[in-house]
C-alpha cells in the first residue's frame, strides 16, 4: 500500500481497499482523481486493455492530475522474465504513443498526456533487468475553467501600441462578418467557453457594433470586450456594452506624456473622458489593467486610485518590466531566442486558446498574427484536431523549444 493513497486489485484475498477489475473500467467519476500509481503492473494486461486503460486514466484524472507507472523494459531481461507478464513495453511507447498526436491517432486514443518524467533503471544489474519510469501529467480542460476563444472582430485599430503585432502594420481593417459572428456564437453557445471579441484590433470600430453586441447579448457563453477607448464613441456604442459580461480597458500613462510612450497616436484626453462616461453606466464587469513598464512604475498608484473612484477592477501586466525601446527593438525579431520577460507557468498557455480571424479562419494563436493552420469555422470537428494542428505547425514548435510563449 502507499500511503494516503486507495490499493485497487481483483483479487479479494489480498485484502485491497477497492475490489475491482480495472480492465472493465475504474469506479470513478470523470476528472475525481489527482494520482494514480502503477508498479510492476501494466505488463501483466494485454497490449489492447493497456491502450483501453489508459483512456480510462485520463478519464478519471482531474486537469492537471498525474499518472505515474514503472514497467520492466524489453531492453531487459525482466519483460519476459515472469511467466504471468502478457505484454513487453519500452520507453519509446511512453515517449509517443500517449503524448504525440500523430501516435495518438494510430489507435484512436482519447489519452493525452504530457511527460513530467520519463527515464530507465537499470533494477538488477546481475540479471539485466531494466525498468522505464514514467510520470504523466494529464492535458485535458479544467469544466471549472472556461475554454478561451479569441475572435478578431476588426483587423486594425489605428495605435501603435509597443506589444501589439500590428505595430508595424496598420492592418486590412477588414471587419469580421456578422454571419461569421454568428456561426462563432453558436458554435460556443455555452458558459464553459469564454469569447474574447478582440486579438490586436479595436472591436469599437466595427460599423455594425450595436448589432454584433445585441447577438452577444443572446448567447450563453462568457463574452469579453477590450477597448483602449483612444476614439470617439457614440452614446448608443457605449450603451451597447450592457450586452458583454466583461469589458476591459489598457491604460499605460496618468498623463498625456507619459500614455504616448507605450499608446503611440492615442489621445489620452479622449480617453480620459470616455472611462468616465463608461463609469457613469454603473456596470460591473468592467476592469482596468495597467501596462506596466520601467517608464510608467512611478504612476502605478496614480491609477489604482483612479480606477478605485471609478468603481473598476484594477490589474497590473507585471510582465512588460522592461523600457519600450528595448521591447519595440526585440519585437523586429520574428521570434525571440532569449526573452526577457519572466512568467508565471512552465507550459504555453496560448496555444490552448481556439484563435479566429476576421475571415472564420483558425489561427495558430493569437501571438503568431495571420498564421492559418487549415481550418475554418465552418469545417472544424473534434476537439483535438485544432490542437493537433497547433502541436505538429512547425512555428509552435520552434516556439515551444526556444520557449518564446513566455514573454506573453
Amino acid at each position: 500500500h502507499l500511503e494516503g493513497a486507495i490499493n485497487i486489485d481483483s483479487r479479494p484475498e489480498v485484502e485491497p481497499d477497492v475490489v475491482c477489475d480495472i480492465t472493465k473500467g475504474l469506479p470513478y467519476e470523470d476528472d475525481s482523481v489527482d494520482m494514480i500509481y502503477a508498479l510492476d503492473f501494466i505488463e501483466h494486461l494485454e497490449r489492447p486493455e493497456v491502450v483501453e486503460l489508459m483512456d480510462e486514466i485520463f478519464r478519471v484524472l482531474k486537469p492537471g492530475g498525474r499518472f505515474h507507472h514503472r514497467t520492466p523494459s524489453d531492453n531487459g531481461r525482466g519483460a519476459w522474465q515472469d511467466p504471468t507478464h502478457r505484454s513487453a513495453w519500452n520507453i519509446n511507447t511512453w515517449r509517443f504513443y500517449f503524448v504525440e498526436p500523430e501516435y495518438r491517432d494510430l489507435y484512436g486514443t482519447k489519452a493525452h498526456f504530457k511527460i513530467i518524467d520519463l527515464h530507465d533503471e537499470i533494477t538488477d544489474q546481475e540479471n539485466k533487468i531494466v525498468h522505464t519510469h514514467c510520470t504523466y501529467e494529464v492535458v485535458k480542460q479544467s469544466p471549472k475553467d472556461p475554454k478561451i476563444i479569441v475572435a478578431e472582430l476588426v483587423d486594425g485599430c489605428g495605435l501603435r501600441c509597443a506589444l501589439c503585432w500590428n505595430r508595424n502594420r496598420k492592418g486590412s481593417m477588414k471587419q469580421m462578418s456578422l454571419e461569421t459572428v454568428g456561426k462563432i456564437l453558436d458554435k460556443y453557445n455555452d458558459p464553459v467557453h469564454r469569447i474574447a471579441w478582440y486579438n490586436w484590433g479595436e472591436p469599437f470600430l466595427h460599423n455594425d457594433f450595436e448589432t454584433f453586441a445585441e447577438m452577444v447579448g443572446e448567447s450563453n457563453a462568457q463574452n469579453m470586450m477590450s477597448s483602449s477607448l483612444s476614439l470617439p464613441i457614440t452614446d448608443s456604442r457605449l450603451e451597447s456594452l450592457r450586452h458583454f459580461d466583461s469589458i476591459n480597458i489598457s491604460l499605460s500613462g496618468m498623463t498625456p506624456e507619459i500614455y504616448n510612450i507605450y499608446h503611440i497616436n492615442g489621445n489620452f484626453d479622449l480617453v480620459m473622458k470616455n472611462l468616465k462616461r463608461l463609469s457613469e453606466l454603473g456596470l460591473s464587469g468592467v476592469s482596468m489593467t495597467w501596462l506596466s513598464h520601467k517608464h510608467n512604475a512611478f504612476q502605478l498608484q496614480l491609477a489604482k486610485e483612479f480606477a478605485n473612484s471609478l468603481g473598476f477592477k484594477f490589474f497590473v501586466e507585471q510582465h512588460l518590466n522592461c523600457e519600450v525601446e528595448d521591447l519595440v527593438s526585440g519585437f523586429e525579431h520574428e521570434l525571440l531566442k532569449d526573452p526577457k520577460y519572466p512568467n508565471d507557468g512552465d507550459a504555453c498557455h496560448i496555444g490552448g486558446w481556439d484563435v479566429i480571424d476576421v475571415d472564420g479562419n483558425y489561427l495558430l494563436c493569437c501571438a503568431s498574427h495571420n498564421v492559418k493552420i487549415g481550418y475554418t469555422i465552418d469545417d472544424i470537428e473534434g476537439e483535438n484536431m485544432l490542437s493537433d494542428a497547433k502541436l505538429n505547425n512547425p512555428l509552435c514548435m520552434d516556439c515551444r523549444e526556444k520557449e518564446c510563449w513566455r514573454m506573453f
